[in-house]
């Protein structure tokens, strides 16, 4: 009789002892990360993880604590870290680190405006549909290197980057082809202070765009514009165009201001040159009268759909919405 209780002792220790071992294999697949008090806990092989409200500080020592607890995760895939306001640096160490993690990131656009010091900064989530600087003509600006962030930002679908005086150069357009909504006015400070003009090369890419603003922004050359099929709504007034040919192609226009296109003194274009134009494209309203954003650019349906958009009057997250009397393929 003591054989049978010495098995069953024995098949009892076996099963406490993988228990035990399950146990500590289960801990030890844990992975954590401590950031000023606060805990993240989740399993070594996760594959995607959301921090939730762990917000890092900007430090050496917090930023090692997440490339370490990063390190010890192969298998991860997806990182969302949205309560962290990461400025541009942090950004390029973790994506150059880490290129197999899609990021979710809120990202620190600093803004050097001496009217209101206040607001020296914009945050871009990287999930954005939708972003504007919400500038005036009072505002100063951002070195434009900032712009690179937006390759973080595939989503994007309306950007409004209008009165940021200082860029020069719109090649971060590349990274964000699914726009439909793009805002680039006043990007010149003044009649002298322009430099060469703009390269539009990048605005060819877009192909789905329905709402360009783009005057005052020392443009010279809107060729790249024959490949936008899409667009709808069109200001280039105050620039240095001088052919305005390759809009003939573009027949869902239904609004073109061009008046002072070919010059920043705010002159109407050449009356037989725009009589072509309306000729190639009859269902547009062509206007050749009013300068920049005035007379009634601003005062249509589409207006008051960005200004809900980019939250112009109010403090609501900015998100895409699309134009109700524009079809959309797939929508």
């Amino acid at each position: 009789m003591r054989f049978p209780m010495r098995k069953r002792l024995i098949t009892a220790l076996a099963l406490l002892l993988a228990v035990l071992a399950a146990c500590a294999a289960a801990h030890a697949a844990e992975a954590s990360l401590t950031v000023d008090g606060k805990t993240f806990t989740c399993d070594g092989s996760a594959t995607e993880i959301d921090l939730g409200d762990v917000a890092l500080p900007n430090t050496g020592e917090a930023y090692s604590a997440l490339a370490a607890f990063l390190r010890s995760m192969p298998a991860l895939a997806k990182v969302d870290m949205f309560a962290t306001e990461i400025p541009q640096a942090r950004v390029e160490a973790l994506a150059a680190e880490f290129p197999q993690i899609r990021f979710g990131w809120t990202i620190v656009i600093p803004c050097k405006n001496k009217n209101n010091p206040a607001r020296n900064k914009h945050l871009l989530r990287t999930d954005a549909t939708a972003f504007s600087t919400c500038h005036n003509i009072t505002a100063t600006s951002h070195d434009e290197h900032v712009w690179e962030m937006l390759k973080y930002c595939p989503d994007l679908m309306a950007l409004d980057l209008g009165h940021n005086n200082t860029i020069r150069d719109i090649s971060f357009l590349n990274y964000v082809p699914k726009l439909r909504v793009l805002i680039f006015s006043f990007n010149r400070k003044s009649r002298g202070d322009e430099g060469p003009p703009l390269d539009t090369t990048p605005l060819g890419t877009l192909k789905d765009l329905e709402y360009l603003e783009i005057c005052k922004s020392n443009i010279a050359d809107i060729s790249p514009l024959a490949n936008c099929t899409k667009l709808v709504d069109l200001n280039i007034g105050t620039n240095h165009i001088s052919d305005i040919t390759p809009l003939y192609g573009l027949k869902s226009l239904r609004r073109v201001f061009l008046c002072g296109c070919n010059s920043y003194g705010g002159r109407p274009f050449p009356e037989e040159e725009v009589a072509k134009l309306r000729e190639q494209i009859p269902d547009c309203d062509v206007n050749n009268e009013t300068v920049n954003l005035g007379g009634t650019w601003r005062q249509t349906s589409h207006y008051t759909t960005l200004a809900t958009m980019f939250s112009y009057q109010s403090k609501e997250p900015q998100a895409y919405i699309p134009f109700d009397d524009v079809p959309h393929d797939g929508d």
